[in-house]
């Protein structure tokens, strides 16, 4: 018998037919300890924006997450890493606001790829001009 998924960050669909996470068990005082340690690069992509938009724990400690969502099409793992697949995405940023400033929505049409040194670099400049 298929374990039945959880929802991710309770609206995502995770429909990988593979193993998306590959843990170790190292047994402590207490019995035993899980820890992952390795992630498919593409479900952490995805797991890290709906995390962003879903998490009332992150958008705690980063409020600029308040009000954004993901679009329908995303909310299934699967439709995000197929588009993933045609970016230049490996060491980079997904942004979703470069293209559309101010936008809250993560779609294919509204995010892209960029390196961490040139969004890190957008981020303080907005920081500066008193934005998000």
């Amino acid at each position: 018998m298929r374990k039945k998924k959880k929802l991710v960050c309770g609206v995502g669909w995770n429909d990988a037919d593979y193993q998306i996470t590959e843990q170790q068990v190292t047994i402590d005082e207490y019995g035993g300890k899980k820890k992952i340690t390795w992630m498919c690069p593409f479900y952490w992509k995805w797991k890290s924006m709906l995390q962003r938009c879903y998490s009332p724990k992150l958008q705690e400690r980063r409020p600029t997450y308040v009000g954004c969502c993901v679009c329908e099409e995303w909310l299934t793992f699967s439709n995000f890493k197929a588009w993933m697949e045609t970016q230049d995405w490996e060491g980079k940023h997904l942004d979703k606001d470069l293209l559309t400033p101010g936008n809250k929505v993560y779609s294919p049409e509204t995010c892209v790829f960029v390196d961490k040194r040139v969004n890190l670099f957008l981020i303080e400049c907005s920081a500066t001009r008193g934005g998000a």
